[in-house]
């Protein structure tokens, strides 16, 4: 309850202390504080129950709604009495959202948690879902089948008062003229992380790029492979390999959970890498969009191999600061259509003064010169 958590440091602490992993806080009570289960979980021992009212949009008051923004009953199932959100074409261009304001559990006394959310985003570029700050793009529907698509929560979506959201990412090229696309939104909850689904705050899953390790996923085409291979990382250590033929297709990613500058000063992302001489490599940043629309990720860098081992160091922009993103990696096709390979390892998160502090502004000080710095990019 906000008024306990509020009043905690006033109070008496608990004895015996609390214990985090049975995910306990203390009361606050100022006269006879006692160990109660923290925000979203319940019962004895304590278990994960859910912060959000109203997970499967049902009653509009537990909602806040942009005007034009809507609770309605669901097409989905009519033998089922299910709700859903549904935002307008029009609402959407002009920022319009569903939001809902949760108390969250601190980190340390929380299991890691995901949102699962069942949607339809058609005619946009998908669909963003909100945790304070920290958002992510899901990538957009093609049909009327609804996706259900699981977001790691970062730890920007954790400890105290927590705007849940969901919104259109960005707006549409044809709100400038006649406004297209509709989100609907069958429910969200937000459940248990399965294991290894997750990285702690401040973790890279498998960053060392360990066989057996798992973490990585890719996707490949033709003759194109993809894997761990020993030896091949730096200094003779496990690394993740992309090798493709002519115009074969191949991409591996990783997830990483960036922390707030509270916990990192300066975050910023450092691997190292080895690259086909000449040849071209992409890497993204966001949430890897797996039906290929590109809608989910940003672009960190084009980069070139030198057939040598590099090191890459990219000051990471404040929307990216408590949230879990995708990091990925992509051989680019170029003129010659020539064999090329790319070899990713050591990939971890640090902190680099030239970064900067700022919550607001990547890199105010301008400062970052030797490091890679995101950019904006321009579609014509």
């Amino acid at each position: 309850d906000g008024r306990c958590l509020t009043r905690q440091a006033e109070a008496k602490p608990c004895e015996p202390a609390c214990s985090p992993a049975a995910h306990e806080v203390c009361d606050g009570d100022e006269e006879s504080p006692s160990c109660v289960c923290a925000p979203g979980y319940s019962g004895v021992p304590c278990e994960w129950t859910g912060v959000l009212e109203d997970p499967g949009f049902q009653d509009v008051d537990a909602w806040t709604l942009s005007p034009g923004a809507t609770v309605l009953e669901s097409q989905r199932d009519v033998e089922v009495d299910l709700g859903f959100a549904s935002v307008s074409r029009s609402v959407l261009c002009d920022a319009g959202a569903v939001s809902q304001t949760v108390q969250m559990p601190s980190y340390d006394v929380s299991e890691p948690l995901v949102a699962q959310v069942t949607y339809r985003a058609q005619g946009l570029y998908g669909l963003a879902l909100g945790f304070n700050r920290a958002w992510t793009t899901l990538e957009p529907t093609y049909d009327e089948d609804w996706q259900t698509e699981r977001v790691c929560l970062g730890e920007a979506a954790y400890g105290g008062a927590v705007s849940v959201q969901l919104a259109a990412p960005e707006e549409h090229p044809s709100c400038f003229a006649d406004p297209q696309g509709d989100i609907e939104v069958d429910r969200l909850d937000i459940v248990l992380a399965e294991l290894g689904e997750c990285p702690e705050p401040g973790e890279v899953l498998n960053g060392s790029a360990d066989d057996g390790g798992g973490g990585w996923q890719w996707e490949t085409t033709g003759t194109a492979v993809a894997g761990f291979v020993d030896g091949a990382g730096r200094q003779g250590t496990s690394g993740v390999r992309l090798a493709r033929e002519g115009g074969d297709r191949v991409v591996a990613w990783t997830k990483l959970s960036v922390p707030s500058t509270e916990s990192l000063a300066s975050p910023a992302l450092r691997f190292w890498w080895r690259g086909t001489a000449l040849l071209p490599f992409r890497f993204e940043i966001g949430r890897y969009d797996q039906i290929g629309s590109g809608t989910g990720t940003l672009p960190i860098d084009v980069a070139y191999g030198t057939g040598s081992d590099t090191n890459f160091l990219y000051c990471l922009p404040p929307w990216t600061h408590g949230n879990v993103v995708d990091l990925v990696f992509r051989t680019s096709a170029d003129i010659s259509m020539q064999a090329s390979e790319l070899v990713i390892d050591d990939v971890e998160l640090v902190s680099d003064s030239r970064c900067g502090t700022s919550t607001d502004v990547l890199d105010p000080g301008f400062d970052a010169g030797p490091a890679r710095i995101m950019g904006v990019t321009h579609f014509t």
